[in-house]
């Protein structure tokens, strides 16, 4: 690298020569340095050419340097005084173009100032456009979701309308009756309000002696003088003519609407099981005023049936009765007021029936004894009609058989009559409806209960006749004995005719023991002692072992010996009553006779 003059390095102080120098004195080589000359060099023109020498020196210096030409000084012409110029025109020089480049950086700055100005403004202008579209996207989210849950809810909603609305067409179609049901109990309805206003207080058995009365006045064969006695209704017809048609009602649909009422019933009962107790109770209330009208109307014809069917000794069930009876067991009040019906009607039946079969008119016999009788002659072989039994009541035996024979013969027709009419309806499962033998039992006993007091009196005065002896009084135990077992078998023990034959076989035992006692003593009166020489035997003799062997024998051919089990609980009666009676026969009939012939032969 060459170097500046001697008189240059060695004479000049300067600052800008001293730090040219040092600039000068720095080697060339790093890029950086050149890059930073050439730069310089390139930014500060010079304004005068310098002298040749000068810059031909200098760049001399440069070893990257272009080769000199002759606008440019060659670093020998650079002299001390054209440095100091040109350090004095440096620093102008630099603070003008920094000027310069300020000012166009100014210029160049406040244009983008004022593009930001403008972007920002645009940018706040876009900013309060997206808060002012924010909050009226925030609005309207809000009101969408309000429409939107509310649509939800208004979908929810149709779908439980639609919903209850099946449910509600299939609680017509499952609870409610059909057209021809309805129709039907609006007629029960009306037949019942006019049973009500009419014929509440009415008795058909007045109506039936009003008919009578009319037609033999009509006949001629009585006077008027009766009707006045008779109901208030004159003629009654409109009663027959509400009775025909309460019967033309009754028939299979009135019977199939009752099983629906019940069917509804039962399924009334799983929708109060869950939480829809409102409609379950309404459809209750409803069901409730059905089955109150027709159980009434169904009450009320049973009544009527009652009257026109019962009033005979052989009873007609038809299976419209005995299906309305076993209906009826749904509601236990009206069933037991319709048995209690029965049952007065039927007492009332036995009771006269068993007095025209005594006292004789007994047109009304009932067949298995009329064939009965029939073969031993208790009927008339003009009329065959049935004599009265008081026609042999100079026969104790037979009397008193024949009354506790027609007795259990009405027991028997009773009981299956009974059976046929309150065991052929349907099968109820309810506690309060179900109908027990013992139920049947006790009724029967109830319908037996008229006719013990009078049998029971004619026994008594049978007891008294002067033709009986003992072996008749030990028949009339062994016959009382033999038909308070039948009669306890179909009823019960504690049955009013159980406790009244009862009660009978003990007096006849009574009146055994007593008559064995009368008969002793007219045998010891007969005792007529023969020779002793002789050794006859006394006449009392073979009349007393008569005795006693006709009456141990018609005790061992009796029904009790007959069907004495020691397993019975009446067998040890049997046995006490055989031997009471062995005790009898030696204490009163035997031992006095032999007594009475010791002493004779003392």
């Amino acid at each position: 690298m060459a170097s500046l003059p001697r008189s240059a390095r060695d004479g000049s102080t300067h600052p800008v020569t001293r730090k040219l120098r040092h600039l000068l004195d720095e080697p060339w080589d790093p890029e950086a340095t050149h890059q930073a000359l050439t730069a310089l060099i390139a930014s500060y023109q010079l304004q005068t050419a310098p002298p040749a020498t000068t810059t031909e020196s200098a760049l001399h210096h440069s070893p990257n340097a272009a080769s000199p030409t002759a606008e440019q000084p060659s670093a020998p012409l650079m002299t001390a005084g054209w440095l100091s110029q040109q350090s004095t025109q440096l620093k102008p020089r630099l603070e003008r173009q920094t000027l310069r480049w300020n000012r166009q950086y100014l210029n160049s700055f406040t244009a983008v100032y004022q593009r930001y100005i403008e972007l920002e403004d645009r940018l706040n202008g876009l900013r309060t456009d997206f808060s002012h579209v924010q909050s009226r996207y925030h609005q309207v989210r809000t009101k969408t979701l309000a429409l939107t849950y509310q649509a939800e809810e208004l979908l929810h909603q149709r779908q439980k309308t639609a919903d209850k609305r099946q449910l509600a067409e299939a609680l017509l179609h499952q609870f409610s009756l059909s057209r021809s049901q309805q129709q039907l109990l609006r007629r029960a309805l009306r037949l019942l309000a006019e049973w009500e206003d009419q014929f509440q207080h009415y008795s058909y058995a007045n109506h039936r002696l009003l008919q009578t009365t009319l037609s033999r006045l009509l006949a001629g064969q009585q006077d008027g003088s009766q009707l006045s006695e008779l109901d208030s209704h004159a003629t009654g017809y409109a009663f027959d003519q509400w009775f025909s048609q309460v019967n033309a009602l009754i028939d299979e649909a009135f019977f199939q609407t009752i099983s629906d009422i019940h069917a509804l019933h039962k399924h009334v009962q799983l929708i109060l099981a869950q939480s829809t107790q409102r409609i379950g109770n309404d459809i209750l209330k409803q069901l409730a005023g059905y089955e109150d009208t027709i159980y009434d109307l169904l009450y009320q014809w049973v009544r009527v049936e009652c009257e026109l069917y019962l009033n005979a000794e052989e009873p007609t069930v038809t299976n419209k009765f005995r299906r309305a009876v076993g209906e009826l067991k749904w509601k236990p009040i009206l069933f037991e007021s319709v048995t209690n019906t029965m049952v007065t009607f039927r007492q009332e039946v036995l009771v006269s029936a068993f007095h025209r079969a005594v006292m004789g008119s007994s047109e009304h016999y009932p067949p298995e004894a009329r064939r009965r009788m029939s073969s031993v002659g208790a009927f008339s072989p003009r009329t065959d009609q049935p004599q009265p039994l008081e026609l042999h009541a100079a026969d104790p035996l037979r009397y008193i058989g024949d009354m506790v024979a027609w007795v259990h013969q009405a027991h028997a027709n009773e009981r299956e009559w009974l059976d046929n009419v309150l065991t052929g309806g349907p099968q109820l499962n309810t506690a309060s409806a179900s109908l027990t033998d013992d139920d049947i039992r006790g009724m029967l006993d109830q319908i037996m209960q008229g006719i013990a007091v009078p049998l029971a009196a004619r026994i008594r005065q049978a007891f008294l006749s002067a033709n009986q002896t003992p072996v008749t009084a030990l028949g009339i135990f062994h016959l009382l004995y033999f038909y308070r077992h039948m009669i306890e078998k179909a009823s019960n023990a504690k049955a009013s005719m159980t406790q009244a034959l009862l009660t009978l076989s003990d007096e006849a035992k009574f009146r055994l023991f007593e008559l064995l006692h009368q008969q002793a003593g007219e045998l010891l009166r007969q005792v007529d002692f023969p020779d002793p020489s002789t050794l006859a035997v006394l006449p009392v003799i073979p009349e007393v072992v008569g005795l006693v062997d006709r009456l141990l024998g018609l005790q061992a051919r009796s029904y009790m010996a007959i069907t004495a089990d020691p397993d019975s609980p009446d067998y040890k009666q049997v046995q006490q009553f055989e031997d009471e009676l062995t005790n009898r026969l030696l204490t009163l009939v035997v031992q006095p006779v032999l007594a009475s012939f010791c002493r004779h032969d003392a």
